[in-house]
Formats: structure tokens, sequence, C-alpha cells
């Protein structure tokens, strides 16, 4: 679940990148090595329960973009990756 959410957060118009701090810059590092896999659980955490899942997201959002909108898209584009 947390590739799903990782890589559904990614194609949402207005992240600019998932991650924080020293992690973000070891995956950008990590990413420019031939070879080398993308990790994209990087700023992702999941619970799983019975009947729900809870996701957190940490993310860098675009300049100018509303972070309420960014919100529900990711929400969203995660769900329909699931569900599809």
């Amino acid at each position: 679940m947390q590739k799903i959410a990782g890589i559904a957060t990614r194609d949402v118009d207005g992240v600019h990148a998932v991650g924080v701090g020293i992690a973000r810059a070891v995956g950008a590092l990590r990413e420019r090595i031939p070879g080398a896999r993308t990790n994209h659980a990087q700023g992702v955490s999941v619970e799983v329960g019975e009947k729900h899942a809870a996701v957190d997201l940490d993310i860098v959002a675009d300049y100018g973009v509303a972070i309420a909108d960014l919100a529900a898209g990711s929400a969203a584009t995660s769900s329909t990756r699931w569900s599809g």
C-alpha cells in the first residue's frame, strides 16, 4: 500500500517532491545512479486497520498550490489506484 500511495501522490499536479529532509536528498542521489531503484514508499506511512487504512504523506508542494486541493487530489488518485 505504501508504494501505491507513493506512486499515486507523485502523479498529482502540484506535488514537487515526496519525503522530507535527508531521506529526500538521499532518494534524489539514488535516482541518479544507473540501475538503482526508486523508493516509492519514501515519505509515506500506512496504518492498516480491520476496515480502514490511514495514509500519512510528507510532501513538498509547488509554490502557489492550495494544500487542500493537493490533499483532495492525492486522496482521489490513491483511492482510484486501490480500487481500479
